[in-house]
C-alpha cells in the first residue's frame, strides 16, 4: 500500500492472479455444527454467559447444603460439649454428696450461670431384712442428681453407696 492511497482501497488484482486465485470449495469446509481452529480461538478467550449461570446456578445449590452441613456438624459439637460437662458436674456432685453425707435423706437444689442441679437422697430399701440385720451400722443409699444447662441439655446420674452410721 502506498502511503497516498486511502486506508480503504484495495489493491488491484491482475487477471493472472485472479486465475491463480483459489475458489474455496464448499467440501473443504467444516461441516455446520463443528468450529474451525480459528473460530475455537477466538471463542476459548473467556466463559459464555450460559457457562456463567450455569456456575452461579451450581454455587446457589451447592453452597446452602455445605454450610448447613457445617452448621449442623457445629451445633452438635456444642450439644457433645454441654453434655459433658453436665455429666462432670454430676460426678463432681456425686463425689462432694458422698464425702459430706451426714445420714439425712432428702432433696438439695441449686444453680449457678452454667447449669441447674437437683441432688436426691433416699435410702436403698433391700427386701432381705436379714442382710440389714448382718450390717446394722451401715445404710446403703440411693443417689439421683440431675443437671440442666441453661440450653435445656440434661443429665441424670444414678449410683448407690453403703453409709456408715456413725454412733451406733
Amino acid at each position: 500500500m502506498n502511503a497516498d492511497q486511502p486506508p480503504d482501497a484495495r489493491p488491484v488484482m491482475s487477471c493472472r492472479e485472479a486465475a491463480d486465485a483459489r475458489i474455496p470449495d464448499p467440501m473443504d469446509q467444516a461441516p455446520i455444527g463443528t468450529r474451525s481452529a480459528a473460530d475455537a480461538r477466538s471463542r476459548s478467550r473467556g466463559f459464555s454467559l450460559l457457562e456463567a449461570l450455569a456456575a452461579i446456578a451450581l454455587l446457589a445449590i451447592a453452597l446452602p447444603a455445605t454450610v448447613s452441613v457445617f452448621s449442623g456438624a457445629a451445633s452438635r459439637a456444642s450439644l457433645a460439649d454441654a453434655r459433658h460437662d453436665l455429666l462432670r458436674r454430676a460426678e463432681d456432685l456425686v463425689t462432694i454428696t458422698r464425702a459430706e453425707f451426714s445420714g439425712r435423706f432428702g432433696r438439695t437444689a441449686g444453680s449457678d450461670a452454667i447449669a441447674r442441679w437437683t441432688v436426691e437422697t433416699t435410702p436403698l430399701t433391700d427386701p432381705d431384712e436379714n442382710a440389714r440385720r448382718a450390717a446394722p451400722s451401715t445404710v446403703p443409699v440411693h443417689l439421683k442428681v440431675m443437671t440442666q444447662s441453661r440450653q435445656n441439655v440434661t443429665v441424670a446420674l444414678e449410683t448407690m453407696f453403703l453409709f456408715r452410721e456413725q454412733g451406733r
